[in-house]
């Protein structure tokens, strides 16, 4: 069955507002409570938020997404949390800084960043193997919650069919 080249870019959209949005809303609950945060609560977001894609898109076009599909928004679904999760921690570090600091501190700050940073130059590349191994689970995560998704909607497709 030859199907018409289906446009992502709103399944994409859906994926990082509700990504966006339930981060926001679980990071705020856990930061009320004073809650330990972990990583379990990212995979609840990553999962939620591409169901809600996939259910979306099974609902508009009465199909399962297709390998290409599949990958498509997989790797701009990852590549949107992980902006989205770099946003949400600069804006928590420029938060903090301020409340700790305040902005008079700021301006002074510079010059002992940037030796800061120098000094840490050796830390940053151990930082960074780390970064790239949770990145790289994140891409199997995302990738996985994708695939469970198209096969629950598909069975649900195939039987209203």
């Amino acid at each position: 069955m030859q199907t018409a080249e289906v446009s992502l870019n709103k399944y994409l959209m859906w994926f990082a507002l509700v990504y966006l949005a339930s981060s926001l809303v679980f990071g705020t609950v856990v930061s009320w409570l004073d809650l330990e945060s972990n990583s379990f609560l990212g995979i609840i977001v990553l999962m939620l938020s591409a169901s809600i894609a996939v259910q979306l898109f099974v609902k508009d076009h009465q199909r399962a997404l297709m390998r290409a599909e599949l990958r498509y928004l997989s790797f701009w679904s990852w590549l949107a949390s992980v902006f989205i999760s770099v946003a949400e921690l600069l804006a928590v570090f420029a938060y903090s800084f301020y409340e700790i600091y305040g902005v008079i501190a700021w301006l002074d700050v510079q010059a002992e960043l940037a030796a800061l940073l120098f000094e840490l130059s050796i830390d940053l590349h151990a930082l960074y193997a780390i970064i790239a191994v949770v990145l790289l689970i994140f891409w199997g995560l995302t990738r996985l919650a994708y695939g469970f998704a198209n096969k629950a909607f598909t069975k649900q497709v195939n039987t209203l069919a």
